[in-house]
């Protein structure tokens, strides 16, 4: 078939009549046009298809520029604020637009938006009434571009806020030329921190690829939030305790030293307060650690209470509290602050479903009259505690000068203290007990005497306590056994009649794993019958542990020794628990001897330990007895012996022996 011919011919001919046969030049001309042809559209397309990876490309890298341009600022800011402020620059460099700002949530109300100073404008002049309309405009959760990325947490874009509903600041925005807007938040752990919105002047529509990269700088910005609060939960760790939240005694050291400057710098006066849980321990001992620590946790939540808002409350560990009064006008702001104290304690604390009865003892100290530093005025806080528990608990003291130089006296007694039984400075007196009935001598008490070289006879109330809480009682307290034994066994070999001899054991004494064993050895050593020996223990010792205690009791009464309960009516025990002791005897607290003339409850509280000691088959033996009336009250309720300065004060041995060889000459006298 012949090929038409593409080309007209041009020889005057009507050259549409017909199609003439091409040469085959020609042919090949018409084929090679066409294929040109088709390699220039396939290179067009080629270019065309190259230019938009080329800008898809581009784009790809400025989103890995901008987002590590945030991911370097959020590193390198020193907060969040610092790193919104480089998110908004970089988002509004990298989009070109030309306004960006940053919403918070209000702190007390996380439904409404509080307008930061957080902003970029590349014209600042021209947008700043737009600034101050927006930061007199409240916005809540579904209200405006921010309040709507508020209420559902997804980023928003609105293509012409001129046309977008519920938009309170459409006037401003079409003012300024403002038109397009997108926002997303910056969220921890499903809460929002910080919301970021944007504006151009420009109608544009949603781009999706620019959402989803906020989106990764949302993670960003959020993560500087969470090194934040990571480094502020350390730092909480670091400077407060654990179980109550209160400040500890690092960030309480911290917080005395700053006010001192302060006062210092200003002339004022500043307060310290030092707390102690009193008889702490047995909480834990009987109710258990867990119920402690939740003891401890409402103690603290009440302290809270007690104190002015720029006071600080710390816990110094255990069951020991500090006060901060950084602002005082004297020593009576200081006693009202303890007085609220105290008084915030009487009310009970319910643990595990039981009440519990909680006091505190407090000791406090004043700048400057306590001291200028804040180891001194801790120091001297801490010695009016003491002072405070010395006079009996629930009640609180201010330093004075007298309690350093006290202090100073107590440090050098314990010194001595510690060298006496060395250099055997300690001696044992004896105050005989007396037949109610015949007048007689029966025993005798023995009571322990320091004699100091240097400031002569000192009595027990001065140094017992003292021996307790050093531990020296426990070999004090054997030396006395042993001393008065071998002296009760000496009377007996020259020739007097038996006399029982009452020995009192400490509460350290009575807790030592051998007492028993002790005991034992000191009767073997010295020779005396058991049965004249009378161990006394008080009865605040005889319910520290009562199963312990019947253990230890039963033990010794194993031994064949008497048994008597000090102190009788005094402490918390109950005629259940006292009859579980196999005591042989109890004796009547002086307190109840010395008043019951004078005050009739004591004297029913007398009556009523005799005969109930009575109903049990227990001896009873009053101490304190000091004039004929008490006697005669005694003896009219059948009181078996008594003890006092009626009859005796306590007495050296050789005093004894002859007040013993007088009653034998006497007794003789009577019967010839």
């Amino acid at each position: 078939m012949p090929v038409s011919c593409p080309f007209p011919k041009t020889g005057g001919v009507n050259i549409f009549m017909e199609e003439l046969p091409c040469s085959p030049e020609q042919t090949e001309i018409a084929r090679l046009q066409k294929r040109l042809e088709r390699e220039r559209k396939a290179r067009a397309e080629a270019e065309s298809i190259a230019e938009q990876g080329l800008r898809s490309l581009y784009k790809k890298q400025q989103e890995v520029e901008l987002l590590q341009a945030v991911a370097v600022a959020s590193n390198e800011s020193r907060g969040f604020p610092q790193a919104l402020q480089a998110a908004l620059h970089s988002i509004c460099t990298y989009t070109g637009w030309p306004l960006g700002h940053v919403y918070l949530p209000d702190p007390l109300c996380p439904r409404e938006l509080l307008p930061s100073s957080l902003w970029h404008m590349d014209v600042p002049e021209r947008y700043h009434a737009f600034r101050e309309v927006t930061a007199a405009t409240h916005l809540t959760a579904g209200i405006g571009l921010p309040g709507q990325v508020l209420a559902n947490g997804h980023p928003l874009w609105i293509s012409d806020m001129g046309q977008a509903p519920n938009f309170p600041r459409t006037v401003a925005a079409q003012q300024h030329g403002l038109h397009a807007g997108f926002a997303f938040a910056v969220q921890v752990e499903g809460q929002c921190v910080a919301i970021l919105e944007f504006f151009t002047g420009e109608v544009l529509e949603a781009d999706e690829a620019l959402l989803r990269v906020m989106g990764h700088i949302a993670t960003q910005l959020s993560r500087v939030v969470e090194r934040e609060q990571a480094a502020e939960r350390i730092q909480h760790l670091a400077y407060h305790d654990t179980l109550t939240t209160l400040p500890n005694r690092r960030l309480f050291q911290d917080r005395l030293n700053v006010s001192l400057a302060q006062t210092q710098h200003y002339e004022r006066e500043l307060g310290v307060l030092f707390l102690d849980l009193d008889r702490f321990k047995v909480i834990n001992d009987s109710l258990g650690h867990q119920s402690g620590d939740e003891l401890l946790q409402q103690v603290a939540t009440r302290l809270l209470r007690c104190v002015r808002q720029g006071d600080t409350v710390a816990r110094s560990g255990g069951d020991e509290f500090v006060v901060l009064l950084p602002e005082v006008m004297g020593t009576q702001d200081i006693y009202q602050v303890a007085e609220r104290i105290l008084a915030v304690m009487q009310p009970p604390f319910v643990l595990g479903g039981q009440e519990v009865y909680v006091t505190f003892s407090v000791g406090g100290s004043t700048y400057p009259v306590a001291g200028t530093d804040a180891e001194t005025l801790l120091k001297n806080a801490d010695l009016a505690l003491y002072k405070a528990k010395q006079q009996g608990r629930n009640r609180y003291e201010l330093f004075t000068p007298q309690m350093a130089s006290q202090a100073q006296e107590t440090l050098l007694l314990e010194t001595s203290l510690r060298k006496a039984l060395i250099h055997e400075e300690f001696l044992v007196y004896y105050q005989p007990q007396i037949d109610v009935a015949s007048g007689s001598i029966i025993g005798m008490e023995a009571l322990v005497r320091w004699q100091h070289p240097h400031l002569g006879l000192i009595p027990p109330v001065q140094f017992i306590s003292m021996a307790e809480e050093t531990g020296l009682i426990v070999p004090l307290g054997a030396w006395v056994l042993r001393t008065a034994c071998a002296q009760v066994q000496a009377w007996h070999r020259q020739g007097q009649r038996p006399l029982r001899l009452s020995v009192n054991l400490s509460l350290r004494q009575f807790q030592q794993p051998d007492i028993v064993t002790q005991v034992q050895e000191i009767l073997q050593e010295t020779g005396l019958d058991p049965a004249l020996l009378d161990l006394e223990i008080t009865e605040s010792i005889a319910v520290e542990n009562l199963q312990g205690t019947q253990c230890t009791l039963h033990a010794l009464k194993g031994l064949g020794v008497h048994l008597s309960l000090d102190d009788f009516g005094t402490g918390y025990s109950s005629l259940s628990s006292l009859s579980t002791l196999p005591m042989d005897t109890v004796k009547i607290d002086k307190s109840f001897i010395q008043t019951m003339l004078t005050d009739p409850r004591n004297a029913a509280i007398a009556q009523s330990i005799i005969h109930m000691a009575r109903s049990l088959n227990l001896q009873v033996i009053a101490e304190g007895v000091e004039v004929p009336q008490q006697r005669q009250f005694l003896a009219d309720h059948h009181c078996d012996s008594m003890q006092g300065y009626l009859f005796s004060k306590p007495l050296t041995a050789s005093d004894f022996a002859r007040l013993l060889e007088q009653e034998t000459a006497e007794q003789l006298q009577r019967a010839a």
